[in-house]
């Protein structure tokens, strides 16, 4: 019986192996060729061609050796960015960042959780504390250090949220960084009981950060957003930020509330 068994060296082969190694970038995974090569099976010639047609075409970057790490290139960064927008409520809640940017003349943010870790999926910023857009799109903060992610698991349902928290390996990174699992309780239910997270430095000294948990039409959380800024400006409005934030992501978990589940599911796979 003939095999349908995609061959190695077909364009077909090559594509699916190419997508395969697309799929661990998509993970926020960043592998040598090395461990390429031992995940996926593949030859090191295999895995050289693969990655030299990737890397030819801008969808990743690799300095050709069997020890240097893979990581997305410029092409695929657009090409996510561009999927996140031809979504309609991804793109609605990206006007709606950039009037919250123009507004408060802060940077406004959008992010996603994936797995202990928060991606950034818009960001908008007026001001000049913050690294650029090409840096922050696509990058990853841990779900504890950051107001994103705080308001995102306070507005999990409990055992949901106890899970991920008795989970996660709480790692300092400033000397404000949550580093226990009760304080970490302790402030997911003053998120859950006030409806809006701080970030105090937790991740980035001197920065100070506000964020919301954008909610589907059953009330699970989608995404979050948030507004940041250095400590010793933002403090000057930040009731008149949080209003702000909480005000911008009530109109988009309403906007989420009008979709039926498969356009959700649809929206949240693509902005992942």
């Amino acid at each position: 019986m003939a095999s349908r068994a995609v061959e190695i060296d077909s364009p077909a082969g090559t594509l699916q192996r190419g997508l395969a190694i697309l799929d661990l970038l998509s993970q926020g995974q960043q592998p040598t060729v090395g461990e390429l090569i031992e995940r996926l099976g593949l030859s090191k010639s295999a895995a050289f061609r693969v990655l030299a047609t990737l890397r030819d075409h801008g969808l990743v970057e690799w300095d050709s050796t069997l020890n240097g790490r893979v990581v997305p290139g410029e092409r695929s960064v657009l090409l996510g960015v561009a999927g996140m927008r031809a979504f309609d409520p991804w793109e609605h809640g990206r006007k709606l960042l950039v009037q919250l940017a123009d507004e408060l003349g802060e940077a406004a943010l959008m992010a996603i959780r994936d797995g202990d870790e928060m991606v950034y999926i818009a960001h908008e910023d007026h001001s000049d504390h913050l690294v650029g857009v090409r840096r922050l799109l696509g990058a990853r903060r841990p779900v504890y250090a950051s107001s994103l992610g705080k308001a995102y698991l306070a507005a999990l349902p409990e055992p949901e949220r106890e899970q991920i928290v008795e989970s996660l390996q709480l790692q300092a990174f400033t000397p404000t960084t949550i580093t226990t699992t009760d304080e970490l309780h302790r402030q997911l239910e003053e998120t859950r009981q006030r409806g809006w997270a701080v970030d105090l430095g937790e991740h980035e000294l001197g920065v100070m950060c506000f964020g919301v948990a954008v909610v589907d039409h059953v009330g699970h959380p989608v995404c979050s957003i948030s507004v940041a800024g250095p400590q010793d400006r933002i403090r000057h409005h930040q009731d008149r930020v949080i209003d702000r934030v909480i005000a911008t992501a009530r109109a988009l978990s309403e906007r989420m509330g009008d979709l039926d589940q498969n356009q959700l599911d649809q929206g949240h796979t693509q902005g992942q």
